[in-house]
């Protein structure tokens, strides 16, 4: 059975996660995990519950609304408040009630669900239908529609080869903007004007060539830079031009910002008493993170004084381990942007030595460099020596490796026997032995001798 807070909230056993069930306004707020025994305390991110919302429009009746023939023109959205921010955009609704997605060169969304003419032709009337504002939200899987409006164009009289109108600014990102590592961002520039303008994007004074992670949206009314990088940072300008009067240009600077990511993550140490541990933690953003620690999870300044413990921005450094400073840290790095957090542990082992892999009877032949095998485990790490004959074996033709094995150097007849690898640390001493024999190269001992004999004869090579 699943611990329970109410008749609605449970926790699954030894996993720790948190189960709400019919999830109530009493229930927003912000949860963390911690996870606790007697050598320490974990702790998780931080998660915020929030309730998904999403309002209505006005009850208002159609609003009919009027514009001129080839000019420029904006339908103005009030979107319902919800949360997240609704996503707006505008659509065709019939007197049935049916509806159809706007897809038009000519009519361009702006981030804050105004709708652009570029410039208006008498097909844009609404003659029996209207044009819609729609506000959805994805957590609901529901949609809102309002700001419903009827829309009458006035005609100038002329043919449409006549109506010309020169480039118009209607929507542009504001001058300086701010774009954030690794997420997307997009850079209007809506212009009217009859015939449409053509648009060509630039940075710092050269033209931007389209690329798998910068394109155009909105027929070039638009620029979209994906996962966005500290070089994506400049000046960009948009031209407009349509061959009527001046072309007309804007320029916005792009400053990018991050929110915190670890350079250096934190890693978990396991090491033995009187041994060192280091624990590391380096990151960047922009603006510069502050770093702070953790330990079981309070502030490091709270944690009981301990003089071995050194405490720097990056790293913290206890020396001469002993077995209780056995902890959780955790590092956080934070900005105005938001903050990045791991939490990794410092484990101090005691542990008698255990041969894990122990010497296996070998056979070779004299000449050859062999390996005896000794893998060893304990902590802190056991001291390994090899005996023979009651002589621990150093230096020469004998090498003790790193991992404990045994390797001799063009071995011989004379050193065939037992081999006694010996483990020890303050904690205890083990040891295993193997069997080496040597067996000697077949060797010629009577080489064969010229001789005579009469033909027809035996003769026979010894």
């Amino acid at each position: 059975m699943w611990p329970a807070y109410d008749d609605r909230i449970s926790q699954q056993p030894g996993r720790g996660t948190l189960v709400i069930s019919r999830p109530q306004n009493e229930d927003l707020g912000q949860y963390q995990c911690f996870a606790e025994n007697d050598w320490g305390t974990a702790t998780s991110n931080s998660v915020f519950v929030r309730k998904a919302e999403l309002n209505s429009f006005k009850d208002e009746n159609p609003v009919p609304l009027s514009a001129t023939e080839g000019s420029p023109f904006k339908l103005t959205c009030q979107p319902p408040d919800g949360w997240p921010k609704p996503n707006v955009y505008w659509l065709i609704q019939d007197i049935t009630g049916g509806i159809k997605s706007i897809n038009n060169s000519r009519m361009t969304l702006d981030p804050e669900g105004n709708l652009w003419f570029s410039n208006v032709t008498r097909d844009d009337a609404s003659d029996d239908f209207y044009y819609a504002c729609a506000a959805t939200s994805v957590f609901r899987n529901e949609y809102k529609v309002g700001n419903k409006v009827l829309l009458n164009v006035i005609s100038t009289g002329a043919s449409s080869g006549q109506n010309k109108y020169p480039p118009e600014r209607q929507y542009v990102t504001r001058k300086n903007e701010i774009a954030m590592r690794g997420k997307k961002v997009e850079l209007y520039c809506i212009f009217g004007g009859t015939p449409l303008p053509q648009m060509i994007w630039s940075k710092n004074g050269q033209v931007i060539k389209p690329s798998d992670r910068i394109i155009q949206g909105n027929y070039g009314k638009s620029l979209i830079i994906k996962h966005v990088n500290f070089e994506d940072q400049g000046q960009y300008t948009c031209e407009a031009s349509n061959g009527v009067g001046r072309a007309q240009s804007y320029s916005i600077n792009l400053q990018v910002m991050a929110s915190p990511y670890f350079t250096v993550e934190p890693e978990f140490v396991n090491a033995a008493e009187d041994e060192t541990a280091e624990i590391r933690c380096e990151a960047s953003g922009v603006p510069v993170p502050e770093i702070k620690w953790i330990r079981n999870g309070k502030s490091i300044s709270e944690a009981p004084e301990n003089k071995r413990r050194k405490i720097t921005s990056n790293s913290i450094i206890i020396e001469r381990l002993e077995k209780n400073d056995t902890a959780n840290y955790g590092c956080n790095a934070t900005n105005s942007f938001g903050y990045v957090y791991k939490d990794v542990f410092i484990n101090v082992l005691a542990l008698a030595p255990d041969i894990t892999q122990p010497p296996m009877n070998l056979s070779s032949v004299d000449g050859k460099t062999i390996r005896i095998t000794c893998r060893v485990f304990g902590a802190p790490k056991p001291e390994v020596k090899w005996i023979r004959n009651g002589q621990e074996l150093t230096g020469g033709r004998y090498k003790i490796l790193d991992v404990g094995d045994l390797e001799i150097e063009n071995v011989i007849f004379l050193d065939a026997g037992t081999y006694t690898c010996y483990a020890k640390n303050k904690l205890g001493e083990v040891n295993a032995s193997a069997i080496l024999m040597v067996k000697e190269h077949t060797r010629i001992t009577d080489v064969p001798e010229d001789y005579e004999v009469a033909a027809g004869s035996t003769a026979t090579f010894r």
